[in-house]
């Protein structure tokens, strides 16, 4: 980086709107919707197909070398970045 020393923190987002729809076809194969499910049920079906499938891009950093510091992998939905953002928001207001 321009003979800078930089530090590169892994991490992903949650693709919230891609994922939906993912998860809502899937569930509709069981002649359900995300309303039949009712909200928790359906975060965790979202949660479940995200830690199901997150790892690709990862895998992919890694096989390409990239010199990553996994030790601070972050995830937008992780707990703590969840609430920082609630934080933030009641901050602004």
């Amino acid at each position: 980086m321009c003979g800078d020393d930089v530090l590169w923190i892994p991490g992903t987002d949650h693709a919230g709107i891609a994922t939906q729809v993912i998860v809502e076809k899937n569930i509709a194969k069981m002649s359900l919707s995300r309303h039949d499910l009712g909200r928790e049920p359906f975060i965790r079906e979202v949660k479940s197909w995200q830690k199901k499938h997150s790892g690709k891009i990862d895998l992919q950093l890694k096989e390409l070398g990239c010199s990553l510091d996994w030790k601070k992998y972050y995830f937008t939905l992780d707990e703590v970045r969840v609430c920082g953002g609630c934080v933030l928001k009641l901050r602004m207001l």
